[in-house]
Protein backbone atom coordinates (compact mmCIF):
# COMPACT_ATOMS: atom_id res chain seq x y z
CA UNK A 1 0.00 0.00 0.00
CA UNK A 2 1.11 3.35 -1.51
CA UNK A 3 1.28 6.42 0.69
CA UNK A 4 0.13 9.48 -0.27
CA UNK A 5 2.58 12.50 -1.12
CA UNK A 6 1.30 14.77 1.43
CA UNK A 7 1.49 11.98 3.98
CA UNK A 8 4.93 11.09 3.04
CA UNK A 9 6.48 14.56 3.11
CA UNK A 10 4.70 15.09 6.47
CA UNK A 11 6.78 11.75 7.85
CA UNK A 12 10.40 13.03 8.73
CA UNK A 13 8.53 16.81 10.28
CA UNK A 14 6.47 14.15 12.39
CA UNK A 15 10.09 12.07 12.69
CA UNK A 16 12.06 15.94 13.37
CA UNK A 17 9.49 16.72 16.00
CA UNK A 18 9.51 13.98 18.22
CA UNK A 19 13.42 14.14 17.97
CA UNK A 20 13.59 17.48 18.97
CA UNK A 21 11.04 17.03 21.91
CA UNK A 22 13.06 13.58 23.49
CA UNK A 23 15.94 16.13 23.28
CA UNK A 24 13.96 18.61 24.99
CA UNK A 25 12.88 16.04 28.04
CA UNK A 26 16.12 14.43 27.87
CA UNK A 27 17.98 17.99 28.75
CA UNK A 28 14.75 18.69 31.36
CA UNK A 29 15.71 14.90 33.34
CA UNK A 30 19.62 15.37 32.84
CA UNK A 31 18.53 19.25 34.83
CA UNK A 32 16.99 17.45 37.15
CA UNK A 33 19.38 14.74 37.63
CA UNK A 34 22.62 17.33 38.39
CA UNK A 35 19.91 19.05 41.26
CA UNK A 36 19.12 16.18 43.12
CA UNK A 37 22.86 15.22 43.20
CA UNK A 38 23.54 18.52 44.11
CA UNK A 39 20.92 18.54 46.65
CA UNK A 40 21.86 15.28 47.76
CA UNK A 41 25.56 16.21 48.45
CA UNK A 42 24.48 19.62 49.91
CA UNK A 43 22.09 17.14 52.65
CA UNK A 44 25.70 16.21 54.31
CA UNK A 45 26.73 19.65 55.31
CA UNK A 46 23.10 21.19 56.40
CA UNK A 47 19.16 20.88 55.83
CA UNK A 48 17.89 22.37 53.01
CA UNK A 49 14.49 23.23 53.30
CA UNK A 50 11.04 24.54 51.06
CA UNK A 51 8.09 25.58 52.51
CA UNK A 52 4.77 25.96 50.39
CA UNK A 53 2.31 27.80 52.49
CA UNK A 54 -1.53 28.18 51.06
CA UNK A 55 -5.02 29.46 53.06
CA UNK A 56 -5.72 25.64 54.18
CA UNK A 57 -2.16 23.64 54.72
CA UNK A 58 1.21 23.82 53.87
CA UNK A 59 4.30 21.62 52.27
CA UNK A 60 7.45 21.30 53.88
CA UNK A 61 10.41 19.43 52.35
CA UNK A 62 13.59 19.33 54.48
CA UNK A 63 16.87 17.14 52.95
CA UNK A 64 19.47 16.36 55.35
CA UNK A 65 22.16 13.63 55.97
CA UNK A 66 21.14 12.00 52.04
CA UNK A 67 17.52 11.92 53.80
CA UNK A 68 14.53 13.92 52.37
CA UNK A 69 11.39 14.58 54.72
CA UNK A 70 7.93 16.27 53.02
CA UNK A 71 5.19 16.90 55.20
CA UNK A 72 1.70 18.08 54.39
CA UNK A 73 0.76 20.01 57.52
CA UNK A 74 -2.52 21.34 58.17
CA UNK A 75 -2.44 25.26 59.69
CA UNK A 76 0.27 23.77 62.05
CA UNK A 77 1.07 26.51 65.09
CA UNK A 78 4.84 26.67 64.48
CA UNK A 79 4.76 27.48 60.98
CA UNK A 80 1.73 29.72 61.67
CA UNK A 81 4.32 32.99 61.28
CA UNK A 82 5.11 32.05 57.26
CA UNK A 83 3.64 33.67 54.38
CA UNK A 84 1.90 32.25 51.79
CA UNK A 85 3.97 31.60 48.54
CA UNK A 86 6.99 29.78 48.32
CA UNK A 87 10.13 30.44 51.26
CA UNK A 88 13.52 28.41 51.48
CA UNK A 89 15.67 28.31 54.27
CA UNK A 90 18.86 26.67 55.03
CA UNK A 91 20.29 25.44 58.35
CA UNK A 92 24.49 24.88 58.02
CA UNK A 93 26.24 22.50 60.00
CA UNK A 94 26.33 18.57 61.48
CA UNK A 95 23.64 19.31 64.12
CA UNK A 96 20.98 20.89 61.92
CA UNK A 97 21.99 17.25 59.82
CA UNK A 98 21.37 15.53 62.85
CA UNK A 99 18.71 16.84 63.85
CA UNK A 100 17.09 16.20 61.01
CA UNK A 101 17.85 12.52 60.90
CA UNK A 102 16.70 12.08 64.33
CA UNK A 103 13.11 13.39 63.24
CA UNK A 104 13.39 11.39 60.29
CA UNK A 105 14.03 8.32 62.84
CA UNK A 106 11.68 9.14 65.29
CA UNK A 107 8.98 9.11 62.96
CA UNK A 108 9.68 6.35 60.83
CA UNK A 109 10.90 4.20 63.51
CA UNK A 110 7.44 2.55 64.82
CA UNK A 111 7.64 3.62 68.19
CA UNK A 112 6.23 7.24 68.13
CA UNK A 113 2.73 7.23 69.60
CA UNK A 114 1.62 9.97 67.19
CA UNK A 115 1.93 8.01 64.40
CA UNK A 116 -1.21 6.62 63.09
CA UNK A 117 -1.37 2.96 63.46
CA UNK A 118 -0.11 0.50 61.46
CA UNK A 119 2.83 1.77 61.00
CA UNK A 120 4.09 1.15 57.43
CA UNK A 121 7.88 -0.34 57.41
CA UNK A 122 10.06 1.04 54.74
CA UNK A 123 9.30 0.08 51.10
CA UNK A 124 12.22 0.58 47.89
CA UNK A 125 13.98 3.23 50.47
CA UNK A 126 11.04 5.21 51.03
CA UNK A 127 8.47 5.32 54.57
CA UNK A 128 5.05 6.98 54.63
CA UNK A 129 2.28 7.64 57.18
CA UNK A 130 0.41 10.27 58.98
CA UNK A 131 1.25 11.93 61.82
CA UNK A 132 -1.64 12.55 64.23
CA UNK A 133 -2.48 15.88 65.43
CA UNK A 134 -2.78 16.99 68.98
CA UNK A 135 -6.13 18.27 68.28
CA UNK A 136 -8.63 15.28 67.18
CA UNK A 137 -10.77 17.53 65.63
CA UNK A 138 -8.02 17.90 63.07
CA UNK A 139 -6.77 15.86 60.64
CA UNK A 140 -2.92 14.70 60.76
CA UNK A 141 -0.23 15.33 58.62
CA UNK A 142 0.70 12.98 55.58
CA UNK A 143 4.57 12.36 55.83
CA UNK A 144 7.00 11.06 53.35
CA UNK A 145 11.17 9.73 54.57
CA UNK A 146 13.58 8.57 52.43
CA UNK A 147 16.66 8.47 51.09
CA UNK A 148 17.52 11.05 48.25
CA UNK A 149 19.69 9.24 45.81
CA UNK A 150 16.81 7.17 44.39
CA UNK A 151 14.93 10.53 43.28
CA UNK A 152 17.97 10.75 40.76
CA UNK A 153 16.84 7.22 39.35
CA UNK A 154 13.88 8.13 36.73
CA UNK A 155 15.80 11.40 35.89
CA UNK A 156 19.12 8.89 34.64
CA UNK A 157 16.47 6.96 32.12
CA UNK A 158 16.55 9.25 29.20
CA UNK A 159 19.70 10.57 29.70
CA UNK A 160 21.23 7.37 29.01
CA UNK A 161 18.60 6.15 26.29
CA UNK A 162 20.08 9.40 24.60
CA UNK A 163 23.67 8.19 24.84
CA UNK A 164 22.83 4.63 23.61
CA UNK A 165 21.03 6.66 20.65
CA UNK A 166 24.31 9.05 20.06
CA UNK A 167 26.32 5.68 20.53
CA UNK A 168 24.88 4.11 17.27
CA UNK A 169 24.32 7.21 15.54
CA UNK A 170 28.08 7.82 15.84
CA UNK A 171 28.72 4.11 14.65
CA UNK A 172 26.66 4.68 11.43
CA UNK A 173 28.19 7.89 10.66
CA UNK A 174 31.79 6.84 11.15
CA UNK A 175 30.70 3.69 8.52
CA UNK A 176 29.37 6.19 5.85
CA UNK A 177 32.93 8.22 5.90
CA UNK A 178 35.03 5.14 5.87
CA UNK A 179 36.24 5.45 9.69
CA UNK A 180 36.23 2.31 12.13
CA UNK A 181 33.17 2.33 13.76
CA UNK A 182 34.69 1.62 17.36
CA UNK A 183 37.84 4.12 17.32
CA UNK A 184 37.06 6.36 14.30
CA UNK A 185 40.51 5.40 12.71
CA UNK A 186 40.75 5.87 8.59
CA UNK A 187 39.93 2.40 6.79
CA UNK A 188 40.19 3.08 3.56
CA UNK A 189 43.51 1.47 3.01
CA UNK A 190 42.63 -1.62 5.51
CA UNK A 191 38.91 -1.88 5.25
CA UNK A 192 39.20 -5.68 6.58
CA UNK A 193 40.40 -4.81 9.87
CA UNK A 194 41.28 -1.49 11.70
CA UNK A 195 44.98 -1.45 12.78
CA UNK A 196 44.26 1.37 15.13
CA UNK A 197 41.99 -0.72 17.67
CA UNK A 198 41.95 -4.19 15.61
CA UNK A 199 38.14 -4.23 15.51
CA UNK A 200 36.40 -5.83 12.19
CA UNK A 201 33.76 -3.69 10.63
CA UNK A 202 32.20 -6.95 9.79
CA UNK A 203 31.26 -7.80 13.20
CA UNK A 204 30.68 -3.96 14.10
CA UNK A 205 28.05 -3.54 11.43
CA UNK A 206 26.36 -6.96 12.87
CA UNK A 207 26.03 -5.63 16.26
Amino acid sequence: MRLSTSRRSTIPVMRRLLRWAFNGMTLVSAALLVATCVLWVRSYFGVDALFCRSETDQIVFCAGGGQFALQDIENYPSYSSLKQGWQTRRDPGSRAVRDQLFWNRSVSGGGNPFVKKPSNPYRLGFWWGTLLNPDPAMPGDFVVIGYIWPLSVPWGILPLLWLWRFRHWLRDRRREHGLCPACGYDLRATPDRCPECGADPATRRAT
